[in-house]
């Protein structure tokens, strides 16, 4: 994973884009568009920007929610991550 190599910064941008693309290919919420929101919203996490990172991951949220059930197992992920930088952020 670039981000553990030391290269958070570029993975960020190669994230931003690649969201960018599933987005004007797949569209706002079919679940790859979905998964690379949260692989962003945990890159800027590691990035140590957690503030950005609970907004993005609140935000996904309510969307995985929506588009894939309160119990769909990326759901649950989405939950968890929201957690470990709710806690981070104290």
């Amino acid at each position: 994973m670039i981000g553990i190599a030391g290269r958070v910064l570029e993975a960020i941008a190669i994230y931003e884009d690649l969201l960018d693309d599933m987005r004007r290919v797949f569209g706002e919420d079919h679940p790859n568009t979905l998964t690379t929101r949260g692989n962003l919203a945990g890159m800027i996490g590691i990035a140590g920007r957690v503030l950005e990172a609970i907004a993005i991951y609140e935000d996904l949220l309510d969307d995985m929610r929506r588009v894939l059930g309160e119990d769909h197992p990326n759901t649950l992920t989405t939950r968890g991550n929201l957690a470990h930088y709710l806690a981070e952020s104290r």
